[in-house]
């Protein structure tokens, strides 16, 4: 069994850590934040595109990272 297939409660470990997981936190902090963030401008949002913009140093994205890896 591949790690991020394993069993947490009722949710397996790659839904906190695979892109889900990314996109979770980052449609959590677009919602709960009254900052502005070009992520609310990105059409399609992915995974991809928040690290694009966390390299460009959007906020936001940022946040996303820093509490990814807690």
């Amino acid at each position: 069994m591949e790690i991020g297939h394993m069993i947490n409660g009722n949710r397996i470990f790659e839904d906190y850590l695979g892109k889900r997981g990314i996109m979770a936190i980052t449609e959590e902090l677009i919602e709960k934040t009254k900052k502005k963030t070009s992520l609310s401008k990105i059409k399609n949002l992915d995974s991809k595109a928040v690290v694009k913009e966390a390299v460009k140093g959007d906020e936001i994205a940022i946040k996303v990272f820093e509490k990814f890896g807690k």
